[in-house]
């Protein structure tokens, strides 16, 4: 009796939702593609082994990795490459984005096992915003295409990828790393990985620049600097950022003293938390947890990104935009 193969997500991202999420596999239920629209959170890093594109459908958001650190606002698009620890940060409330994750093997795969080149793409200004529509509207075609669930739905989905994809290694792709500096590279994401996960571990204890030295190996004085090429977000930036998330989701979901959470979140003093969260929040943890009672969101930025439907008003309204664009695609690749 033969073993069922069980599928494996290697998109590497948080669990599959379908109910918000849209997903294209393989003959073995290996998800390839993953799409879905959310609400931007006040701070969050990832990192996984799959091509992301973003395309903010409202509002205003902070990009940083180690390609650089991006300010996103409505209609603009980043495209950040696999095994890339990115960050992203909120900077007006209600900012939503919609995310594409094609998994590594895919990208392998289209690319016909060829090395999978570096890809830089990022709207910065009018003229970019404008060039870029093919794109917004390919991304809009699969996402709707996909939500239909349809076998010929899947077939136009897929020539939809390879357009997108031609359309980014026509006009974007930078091919100038040797095989030996793209293993240097590959070392080098390996490290930062290895601080991030520490630090994610342990951000409620003390953490210093001396305990990542000595995980990595590296000399003291140049921890600082690797952390923040690599990951577009200085380290103490990094770790206070990390607290204070954890420091505003206690206080939203416990009735523990802003003194007991100041502790409970890595901060050495009360003082030292306040200045923190004054700092991000714009207002004190005690007149956080006022607003929250008060329920009301004018005030109150969200913390967590929220995963949201394809049937929400605001999500629909920006698809059907996008998709009524008259450019395509293939305009730009004759």
């Amino acid at each position: 009796m033969k073993k069922s193969k069980t599928a494996v997500n290697t998109i590497g991202t948080l669990p599959v939702d379908e109910s918000v999420s849209v997903i294209l596999t393989d003959s073995e239920g290996n998800i390839l593609l993953e799409s879905y629209a959310y609400e931007v959170g006040f701070f969050r890093f990832n990192w996984h082994p799959s091509l992301e594109i973003m395309l903010v459908l409202e509002g205003k958001l902070t990009a940083y990795s180690e390609q650089g650190v991006f300010e996103l606002q409505e209609d603009d698009l980043l495209v950040i490459n696999p095994n890339i620890g990115h960050a992203s940060m909120l900077q007006s409330p209600r900012t939503v984005a919609l995310v594409i994750h094609i998994s590594q093997s895919y990208l392998e795969q289209l690319c016909g096992n060829a090395a999978i080149p570096n890809l830089t793409c990022y709207s910065a200004s009018e003229a970019d915003r404008s060039f870029l529509k093919p794109l917004r509207a390919g991304i809009a075609a699969i996402y709707t295409t996909l939500s239909e669930k349809s076998q010929t739905g899947r077939l136009f989905t897929q020539s939809q990828i390879y357009a997108l994809l031609s359309f980014l290694l026509r006009y974007n792709a930078d091919n100038d790393l040797r095989p030996k500096e793209q293993r240097q590279k590959a070392e080098q994401q390996k490290l930062i990985h290895t601080m991030i996960k520490y630090i994610n571990h342990h951000f409620r204890d003390k953490v210093t620049l001396s305990q990542l030295a000595e995980l990595s190996g590296m000399n003291l004085c140049y921890v600082s600097t690797f952390f923040k090429a690599h990951t577009g977000v200085g380290f103490q930036d990094y770790l206070t950022r990390k607290r204070l998330a954890y420091a505003a989701y206690q206080i939203n979901n416990t009735e523990d003293s802003i003194v007991d959470i100041a502790m409970d979140s890595g901060f050495p003093d009360v003082k030292a938390f306040n200045q923190a969260f004054r700092k991000y929040f714009n207002l004190s943890p005690g007149q956080y947890r006022s607003e929250l009672s008060k329920k009301e969101d004018s005030n109150v930025e969200s913390l967590f990104p929220v995963r949201i439907s394809g049937t929400h008003p605001l999500v629909r309204q920006k698809l059907s935009e996008y998709l009524d664009m008259p450019l395509k695609m293939n305009d730009y690749l004759s």
